[in-house]
């Protein structure tokens, strides 16, 4: 009786790892820290482009964060961050896998800084481009493009 117990306790317990292996693994998200001097808004940033048929807008996604103190006579000092090689989301994730780049953000935020990061294309809910585009197309041009706009 014995074994029989063991054998099915140990099936169990097997049964339940191979479950949770095949669960999928949670997405990382970002949140609005508690404590923060900061607030978070998201924001959509117009992105006209010249084509072949005329000229194209889509919107650059992104999330603006100003600081909740008082505001300097000469207003909040900003910054613009572009992520560098790779896709990643306005927040630093790269599907399953967290960069880490909200953690700048979100202190730089702290210290009185207006910061605005945004989505690369085709990633988060900034779209690949225009409605049409080959994503083999997009080069340097379009992605110094794409900084100019959200800067403007």
């Amino acid at each position: 009786m014995t074994r029989l117990l063991t054998a099915l306790f140990s099936i169990a317990v097997f049964a339940a790892l191979a479950v949770a292996q095949d669960a999928p693994p949670k997405l990382p998200s970002w949140s609005l820290p508690d404590g923060a001097k900061f607030t978070a808004e998201d924001v959509s940033i117009s992105r006209k482009v010249k084509t072949d048929d005329g000229d194209k807008e889509f919107k650059i996604a992104g999330t603006l964060r100003v600081p909740t103190g008082e505001k300097p006579e000469a207003g909040f000092p900003a910054l613009l961050f572009i992520s560098g090689s790779g896709a990643e989301t306005r927040h630093g994730f790269q599907g399953k896998l967290d960069i880490g780049s909200w953690e700048v953000h979100d202190a730089i935020a702290n210290a009185g800084f207006v910061v605005l990061s945004v989505d690369d294309r085709g990633i988060g809910d900034t779209p690949t481009g225009e409605e049409g585009i080959d994503p083999s197309s997009i080069g340097y041009n379009e992605l110094v493009g794409d900084a100019q706009a959200t800067l403007d």
